[in-house]
């Protein structure tokens, strides 16, 4: 099913291994919206802020807000399997 091309989404996941079992180009997890980021090792950032993301936030230093969005990024993690199925042993 593909979407609309006028349709958007909130949340974005993105699944990146492009060289399996070396340490050049590693495997990322992560989600994303237009605010924040969250890798799947807890790293977040807000994008607006820290468009470079030098500075990972804190979950228990964040604002009730933020902390909403970290949840539902991290809800879109889980959603995602470890590894990309063609990858699988």
């Amino acid at each position: 099913m593909h979407a609309e091309p006028d349709a958007t989404r909130d949340v974005l996941t993105i699944y990146s291994n492009p060289r399996p079992g070396t340490s050049r180009n590693p495997r990322y997890r992560f989600a994303f919206d237009r605010h924040f980021k969250l890798y799947d090792d807890g790293r977040f950032f807000d994008l607006e802020r820290d468009p470079e993301e030098t500075q990972p936030l804190a979950r228990e230093e964040l604002d009730p807000g933020a902390r909403a969005r970290w949840d539902a990024l991290d809800r879109e993690l889980r959603r995602m399997p470890v590894e990309a199925p063609h990858l699988r042993q």
